[in-house]
């Protein structure tokens, strides 16, 4: 189910990623079709939310004669033109009513934030979708070059750190004398309570890093994820 979830999420990042970037390829197709025009910022439109945002309203003409008014995509406080102001619009002939300002916030802005967020989205959600297989790696690459040892379990603590959805995530404690000296070892980090699964183990199973001393990983496959 935890996978079927990340793998949605993936694949609304993708979504938005090809949706951002045909927008953008229809853009730049609409910029080197689209006629070119001197416009005038002859007022400012208000948004309707809390806090006062501005877009330009602008006037420009056709190369048909005709006078066409229309306002800017983008909205920002403060404004981004001031009344009469000269813009540059970008018009389709057969719609000139759907002309825009020529500049980076009108024509690309909302489709760079859908692609950063997109991005962001697929980052995050290719992230957990692969989190066992590099999990079952890495126990793997401990148990070919590490070295075994057979921890005393010593409990279940919690992390008094950081809090998810309002509760502490949990993690197994196991000990072992090396050379004379205690080590603690500390498992990953879960959000459930995993001591339902730890009735009548008395030890578990450490591989410590073959090169870097204090890295080592507590086999805790018993363990549902």
């Amino acid at each position: 189910m935890k996978n079927l979830g990340c793998m949605v999420v993936f694949l609304i990042g993708l979504g938005l990623i090809a949706g951002a970037i045909f927008l953008i390829i229809k853009g730049n197709q609409f910029k080197q079709s689209a006629q070119t025009a001197e416009g005038v910022v002859i007022d400012l439109a208000v948004s309707s939310g809390e806090n006062d945002t501005y877009a330009p309203v602008v006037q420009f003409v056709t190369t048909a004669g005709d006078t066409i008014v229309f306002t800017g995509s983008t909205y920002s406080d403060p404004p981004a033109y001031d009344p009469d102001e000269i813009v540059t619009v970008l018009y389709n002939p057969a719609e000139p009513a759907q002309a825009v300002i020529s500049d980076f916030t009108n024509l690309y802005l909302w489709k760079t934030i859908m692609l950063v967020i997109g991005l962001v989205i697929t980052v995050v959600g290719y992230y957990f979708m692969t989190a066992d297989s590099r999990a079952k790696k890495k126990l793997v690459y401990y148990q070919r070059n590490g070295t075994k040892v057979e921890a005393r379990l010593a409990g279940v603590e919690k992390d008094k750190t950081i809090r998810v959805n309002g509760e502490h995530p949990s993690y197994i404690v196991a000990e072992k004398t090396i050379n004379g000296e205690l080590i603690r070892f500390k498992s990953k980090s879960y959000l459930k309570d995993p001591s339902p699964y730890l009735e009548g183990i008395e030890t578990i199973i450490v591989y410590l890093h073959p090169f870097k001393k204090d890295n080592y990983l507590m086999d805790t496959s018993f363990v549902p994820v």
